[in-house]
């Protein structure tokens, strides 16, 4: 399976920010307000040098790179009915997979719910297929 591995905002410039959430159709204001928040309320630039990259930069939003996986689902998520493949790191965070190619995490203070991912007694011993899990 190939999903996207996101890139963290906190990695990316002013630049690639601004274009990102222009792609997702945020004003210069609520943008401004956004790249606060990402960055941790310590912004490294001032609201007037923001506002300059915003009206240049085009819509573009940062996927990440394309990575493919091994996937090996052990619950089915009976709220969106569909396989997951659950891990658990070593700093207490859940990392999950869906057979869409959907990744997600779960806190360490709120770890998944065992009547929404119902694990799987037997699961498969070698990577599943997306077209089989589909029934495509």
């Amino acid at each position: 399976m190939i999903i996207n591995q996101p890139i963290p905002y906190n990695l990316l410039g002013a630049s690639d920010l601004a274009g990102t959430y222009k792609a997702k159709g945020l004003d210069k204001y609520r943008a401004w307000d956004q790249f606060i928040i990402d960055r941790a309320l310590k912004p490294e630039i001032s609201t007037t040098e923001f506002y300059e990259i915003f009206k240049k930069v085009e819509p573009a939003e940062k996927t990440g790179k394309r990575v493919e996986i091994d996937f090996r689902p052990d619950a089915f998520d009976s709220l969106c009915n569909r396989f997951v493949q659950v891990k658990l790191c070593s700093d207490g965070v859940w990392e999950m997979i869906w057979d869409d190619g959907c990744t997600g995490t779960f806190p360490p203070c709120d770890p998944p719910d065992p009547e929404r991912f119902i694990s799987i007694s037997k699961g498969p011993s070698e990577p599943v297929q997306l077209r089989l899990l589909l029934g495509r």
